[in-house]
């Protein structure tokens, strides 16, 4: 039952971990747009 969890953990993890970095990768370049004050409405 152990082996069948931890399979299932390694099946799930690496999508989370995908969707967290392009989430994250948006909000990096959405942050240097905005620092930059052209691509946003901001300054």
């Amino acid at each position: 039952m152990q082996a069948v969890a931890t399979s299932f953990i390694i099946s799930i993890v690496p999508d989370s971990v995908a969707t967290a970095l392009n989430s994250f990768t948006d909000v990096l370049f959405t942050a240097a747009a905005c620092g930059e004050g052209r691509l946003c409405g901001f300054g």
